[in-house]
């Protein structure tokens, strides 16, 4: 049993230890259990038990019953972190020690974009290449009757209505919540200077094979009201639709307000390498960020605003995969995860681009290699070596991935 001394910085009221211990089938799990205390001057001899296997249930217990006090000025438990074994497989790190060598991870992926290099995380997951990325292949050509969610052009190419997403984001305005200590890692198990946003749910997989496809985006609103928090102290939707701590926010996706983002939770445990500019040296932000879902920490990917059209679909961007020299015995056709195969049309920051990357078909000519087209032409004429022609590419898109970019 520890008595931090009161005027020991390290600890605060309210703060969480995390504590490893086994979960009910014996595995290891990483839960934050919540210290309850009375209100009393800042550091006054709060009492932290070590937690082991036996008192593991008692813990969860208490984390889920809370301390006490009025549920609409009391902090949400901390219950711990997701753990995403039960996430649907584009969620997931890929294992192969080929991509990952150091063990499970998010790679970056070279292609292209304007002729330069762009590197990217493609979410596929640990699945085999010929699995990855969402297919048109069974898709009714829309629209049809009644409309559907998920649909192809006449043309072949992926439509998906932005009624298809289902995580409500809720994001809260910078300086809304009252700063906590500076964050020290080592000692606390989240940073209590900055809200993180809330998600109203995780992307579990289903077993149905007629259930929609789970997608890396969001809708999202921003959350006003809140007063007398300290940051991270609302930590679920539901707090937020009962109004914890004056907390307000549209509930419908048909408010105005309303826009999409790309937010992919992920495995907090990856080794997830950094992305780079086109030199492949300099460093660019990381798109790494942390959220909450009912009262459990994640972490997530960040890819920007999802366009969305007057119809109410999701937009997304017409890129090229770069298949091998056409072979009309053998056809082959590159993976979504190689590099050098994926040239987009535009970059993040610029007019057009989506995260949401639909994929057509174009064979390398004659002498030609991966890596020698690096640009796309969207009409003839194009004499640049390095383009793709649009007009001979594909017109159907068979693949459709969801990459998550940095702007330079």
């Amino acid at each position: 049993m520890i008595n931090p001394k009161p005027d020991n910085p390290a600890r605060r009221p309210g703060d969480y230890v995390r504590k490893r211990f086994a979960d009910v089938a014996g595995g290891p799990l990483v839960r934050a259990i919540p210290i309850c205390y009375e209100p009393r001057a800042f550091g006054e001899g709060i009492q932290i038990m070590t937690i082991t296997r036996t008192l593991a249930f008692a813990a969860i217990w208490a984390s889920a019953l809370g301390c006490g006090g009025n549920p609409l000025t009391t902090p949400d438990p901390n219950d711990g972190v997701t753990f995403p074994a039960g996430f649907d497989v584009k969620f997931q790190p890929q294992t192969s020690r080929t991509s990952c060598p150091s063990g499970a991870c998010y790679p970056v992926q070279l292609g292209y974009a304007h002729g330069k290099p762009i590197y990217f995380y493609n979410l596929v997951g640990p699945v085999t290449a010929s699995a990855a990325g969402l297919k048109t292949t069974g898709l009714q050509t829309c629209p049809g009757v009644p409309p559907q969610q998920i649909c192809k052009d006449p043309q072949g190419r992926l439509v998906m209505s932005a009624s298809l997403v289902t995580n409500h984001v809720y994001e809260f305005p910078t300086g809304q919540c009252l700063s906590g200590h500076p964050y020290d890692p080592v000692i606390d198990a989240y940073d209590t200077t900055v809200q993180y946003p809330v998600f109203s749910q995780l992307p579990l997989a289903t077993t149905s094979s007629s259930a929609p496809p789970v997608l890396p985006i969001g809708w999202v609103t921003s959350v006003t009201g809140v007063a007398g928090d300290t940051c991270n102290d609302i930590k679920s939707a539901t707090s937020i639709q009962n109004g914890i701590f004056g907390a307000a926010s549209p509930e419908v996706q048909s408010d105005p307000s309303v826009h999409y983002s790309f937010y992919a939770p992920i495995d907090m445990t990856a080794v997830i390498p950094p992305l780079t500019a086109s030199d492949g040296k300099t460093p660019l932000p990381s798109p790494v960020g942390y959220a909450w879902s009912g009262d459990l920490q994640t972490a997530y990917f960040f890819g920007g605003v999802v366009p969305v059209d007057g119809s109410s679909n999701l937009v997304a961007m017409d890129g090229v995969i770069v298949d091998p020299l056409l072979d009309p015995v053998n056809k082959v056709f590159s993976n979504v995860t190689d590099a050098k195969t994926v040239i987009l049309p535009f970059a993040p920051g610029e007019s057009g681009y989506s995260p949401i990357v639909r994929l057509h078909d174009y064979n390398l000519g004659a002498g030609q290699q991966f890596g020698d087209l690096t640009d796309l032409c969207p009409s003839t004429g194009c004499t640049a070596p390095n383009q793709v022609d649009m007009t001979k590419a594909a017109a159907a898109s068979f693949n459709t991935i969801f990459i998550v970019a940095v702007g330079q």
